[in-house]
C-alpha cells in the first residue's frame, strides 16, 4: 500500500511528460524480464575491442591514507553505512538472481540504503588509486590481485538486472568510473577478464541512459547517473552509443550545475551534505572531461568556485559541516580520497548573508553561528529537505552546543524518519506540534513554506537579521512566526514573535550536542562543551526544561553519522495563548 501511495503522490505533481516518461519505463522493464537481457545488451565484437584499446586519463585525487588503512581493507573493510556486513550478505544472498523489480525490502531487511553503499565498491578505487602512486604498502602484488578478484567477483555475484544493485540507476552510474579506473590501472588482466569488466561497464551505462533521474526525480541522483555515462561514454567514445552517453551526460550535467547550485554558491536542494557531494562529483567528472579532450566544460569553474566558497563559509574547525537537511554520508569517490581541486583561502570572520540560499553566518575567532531562513528544499518534491525554517546552530571555541540533530537513516523506521525531519527537531518554534510543511511521506513535503528575509545588517563585529516563515499559515487560525537574531559582543539574541489568529500551542525548542554538560542556573542554564561554556535563559519569567531521549513522543536525539542515533539534551518551552501574547525572548551568554 505505502508504494501504492507514493505512486499517488508522485502524480500530483507530474507533468503529462513525465507520466509518459515512466510508463515507457514500465514497458521497458517488462520487456527485459521476459527476455535474455544479459545476453541481448552486450557491445558488438568491435566495440568491445575498440574499448578495450582505449586509453583513458583519469583524474587526480588528494591522498589521505596510511598502511593501516590500506591492511584494513584488505583484511575485510567496507563502508556500509554502520550496517553489520554480514547482514548485507545475507540479504545479497537472498536475493542473488531475482529480477531487480521482483525485489521487495522488507521493514526487518536492512537499510537499502546500506546494502547499496557497499556495492558502490569504494574500497576498490581506494586501492586502486594507490597502485600506481607513492602511497600505500609495499605488497603492490597483493593489492592488484584483491583489487581483480574484488571487481570480477562482484560481476559475477550481480549478474546484469539480477538482484538490488540494479534498482537504482544512480548507483550503477557511481559504480562505472570503480570499473574504468580498474581497467585502467590493473596490471596483468586477461583478455576474457577485460572483456567482463567492459561489459559491465557497457550494460551499466545502457541501464543508466535509459533510467535517467528526471522530471520530479531531477537532483543529486541525475549528477551521479550523468557521471557514469560520461565515464562510459569515454570508454566508448568510438562508437554512436558511448558519443550519445557522452552528449547526454554533458547535456544534463550542464542543467544541473545551473539548477543545483545556486548564484551565491548555495544548494537548492537545502542539505549541506548533498551539495558536497555534488560539488565533488563535478570536480570528478570535470577533470576527466578536460584530461581526455571529450568537450569545452571551462564554462562550469566559475561556478564550482562560487560552492565551494559557500561550503568554506559554513565549515567548522573540528565540527564540520552543519548536519543542515539530509545526509546519508556518501561521498563522490570514498572518504579519504576527494577529487583536486584548488585551494581556497581561508573564510572570512563576520557576517555573511546568503540570499538566494538563505543563510545567515557569523564567525569570530570563538563564535560560528548559523541562521536558517531558507525555503525547504528542490520542488515540487523537497526530498532532502528538513522543515527547519528559522533554525540556529552554534559552536563556541570550536566545540558545538546546538546542533541540527542530523538525519539518522531512510529506510524502515518511518517514525525516526518523521521526527529528524521535523520541525520540532530543529532549533526554532513548532506550532499545535505541527511541521512547518505536511511530510506526505519518507522524503516527499505537501504544502511547502516560504520564507523571507526582513532586515539584515552586520560587519566583523555584529550579525542582525530579521526573518519570517509562513509555513502555519495553512493552519485553520494561521500564524506567521518572525525571528530577530542579534550577536555583538559576548551575546546572541534570539526573539521569536508571531502574528495572527486564534489561539496555539507555541513549543521553543534547543537541541544540544551529546557532549554539552548541564548546570541549573538561577535564571536558566550553564552549558559546557569542555573549554566552551555559555549561559542560557529565557527572560520574561520563563523556563527551559530539559528532555533526553524521550521516545513517546520523540524529543531529545541526535544523529552523528547515518544509520546511528543517541539520547541527547533539548531545552524546551511552551506557551500557550494568542499569537500576539506570546513572545520567546533567548538570550545566550558567552563564557
Amino acid at each position: 500500500m505505502s508504494k501504492v501511495n507514493d505512486y499517488l503522490l508522485r502524480l500530483r505533481t507530474a507533468s503529462p511528460g513525465e507520466v509518459l516518461y515512466r510508463l515507457r519505463q514500465k514497458l521497458l522493464i517488462w520487456h527485459l524480464r521476459h527476455g535474455d537481457a544479459d545476453r541481448k545488451i552486450r557491445p558488438l565484437a568491435s566495440t568491445l575491442a575498440d574499448a578495450k584499446q582505449t586509453a583513458l586519463n583519469l583524474p587526480e585525487f588528494v591522498v589521505n591514507v596510511s598502511d593501516a588503512k590500506i591492511e584494513s581493507i584488505l583484511n575485510g573493510k567496507r563502508w556500509t553505512l554502520n550496517t553489520p556486513f554480514d547482514e548485507i550478505g545475507l540479504f545479497e544472498k537472498f536475493h542473488y538472481g531475482r529480477f531487480f523489480a521482483d525485489i521487495c525490502t522488507r521493514e526487518d531487511a536492512p537499510d537499502i540504503r546500506a546494502v547499496w553503499e557497499a556495492a558502490r565498491l569504494q574500497h576498490v578505487t581506494f586501492l586502486v588509486t594507490l597502485l600506481n602512486s607513492a602511497y600505500g604498502n609495499s605488497n603492490k602484488e597483493r593489492t592488484a590481485s584483491f583489487i581483480r578478484h574484488e571487481i570480477l567477483e562482484w560481476i559475477r555475484r550481480n549478474p546484469f538486472l539480477k538482484g538490488p544493485h540494479y534498482l537504482s540507476a544512480m548507483e550503477c552510474g557511481l559504480r562505472v568510473p570503480v570499473f574504468v579506473n580498474a581497467l585502467n590501472n590493473l596490471p596483468h588482466l586477461t583478455e576474457p577478464e577485460k572483456d567482463e569488466i567492459v561489459t559491465a561497464i557497457y550494460q551499466h551505462a545502457w541501464w543508466t541512459y535509459r533510467r535517467l533521474s528526471l522530471y520530479a526525480s531531477l537532483g543529486n541522483h541525475t549528477v551521479c547517473e550523468c557521471v557514469g555515462l560520461v565515464f562510459a561514454g569515454g570508454l566508448y567514445r568510438k562508437s554512436k552509443e558511448g558519443q550519445k552517453w557522452i552528449k547526454k551526460g554533458i547535456t544534463l550535467l550542464d542543467q544541473e550545475l545551473a539548477h543545483q547550485v545556486l548564484s551565491d554558491g548555495g544548494p537548492v536542494e537545502q542539505s549541506f551534505s548533498y551539495h558536497r557531494f555534488v560539488l565533488d562529483l563535478f570536480g570528478l567528472v570535470y577533470d576527466f572531461i578536460k584530461l581526455n579532450q571529450l568537450s569545452d566544460v571551462d564554462r562550469w569553474k566559475e561556478k564550482l568556485k562560487k560552492g565551494e566558497r559557500f561550503l568554506k563559509i559554513f565549515q567548522q574547525d573540528n565540527c564540520g559541516l552543519p548536519n543542515i537537511g539530509d545526509s546519508d554520508d556518501g561521498y563522490a569517490v570514498v572518504p579519504d580520497l576527494i577529487p583536486h581541486k584548488s585551494t581556497e583561502a581561508a573564510a572570512s570572520i563576520g557576517a555573511h548573508l546568503f540570499k538566494d540560499s538563505g543563510y545567515s553566518v557569523f564567525r569570530s575567532d570563538d563564535t560560528f553561528f548559523t541562521f536558517d531562513h531558507g525555503p525547504l528544499g528542490m520542488g515540487p518534491l523537497y526530498n532532502h529537505g528538513h522543515a527547519d525554517a528559522l533554525a540556529v546552530t552554534l559552536a563556541y571555541k570550536h566545540r558545538p552546543i546546538l546542533i541540527d540533530p542530523g538525519t539518522f537513516r531512510y529506510n524502515g523506521v518511518p517514525e525516526w524518519r518523521h521526527y529528524f525531519k521535523s520541525t520540532r527537531a530543529h532549533n526554532t518554534v513548532t506550532v499545535d506540534g505541527q511541521d512547518q510543511a505536511i511530510q506526505a511521506n519518507g522524503f516527499i513535503w505537501r504544502k511547502p513554506y516560504r520564507c523571507s528575509v526582513v532586515n539584515s545588517e552586520g560587519d566583523k563585529s555584529r550579525m542582525h537579521t530579521v526573518a519570517e516563515h509562513d509555513g502555519y499559515q495553512r493552519l485553520k487560525h494561521p500564524v506567521i512566526h518572525r525571528r530577530t537574531v542579534q550577536i555583538t559582543g559576548g551575546e546572541l539574541l534570539l526573539e521569536d514573535r508571531f502574528k495572527g489568529e486564534g489561539s496555539h500551542s507555541f513549543e521553543l525548542n534547543f537541541h544540544f550536542h551529546p557532549d554539552v554538560e548541564f548546570e541549573k542556573s538561577e535564571d536558566g542554564w550553564i552549558v559546557a562543551n569542555e573549554k566552551a561554556r555559555c549561559a542560557i535563559r529565557l527572560s520574561n519569567g520563563h523556563n527551559l526544561s530539559p528532555i533526553v531521549g524521550a521516545k513517546e513522543p520523540i524529543l531529545g536525539w541526535y544523529s552523528q553519522a547515518y544509520g546511528q542515533k543517541q539520547p541527547t539534551t533539548t531545552l524546551t518551552c511552551t506557551q500557550n495563548s494568542t499569537p500576539d501574547q506570546v513572545i520567546f525572548k533567548t538570550i545566550i551568554t558567552f563564557l
